[in-house]
């Protein structure tokens, strides 16, 4: 599954800061889902980041990241809940 992350992040934009809008790891993985029809973990989503040289803020209190990029492709409407903006919160992110 790191390897199909690796692929999918591949055709991402990196960016220069870590960002809110796409949400956090745990909604881009359904994005990595949906393009390879396989079942992606975090842990694996989060790795490829780390290994693919993406910036990268881990969420206070959360196994999830929020990550510095562009998807490629428009995101599938059933997935846009995944993707919601993150906002700050008790969470602290």
């Amino acid at each position: 599954m790191f390897i199909l992350c690796c692929q999918y992040l591949s055709t991402c934009s990196k960016q220069k800061t870590v960002g809110r809008k796409l949400g956090t790891s745990y909604g881009l993985k359904h994005c990595v889902e949906d393009w390879s029809g396989r079942c992606i973990s975090n842990g694996a989503f989060i790795s490829a980041l780390i290994f693919m040289g993406f910036k990268y803020e881990q969420v206070l209190d959360s196994p999830n990241v929020l990550v510095g990029m562009k998807l490629p492709l428009p995101v599938r409407p059933h997935r846009q809940r995944h993707l919601m903006v993150a906002k700050k919160g008790p969470s602290g992110y």
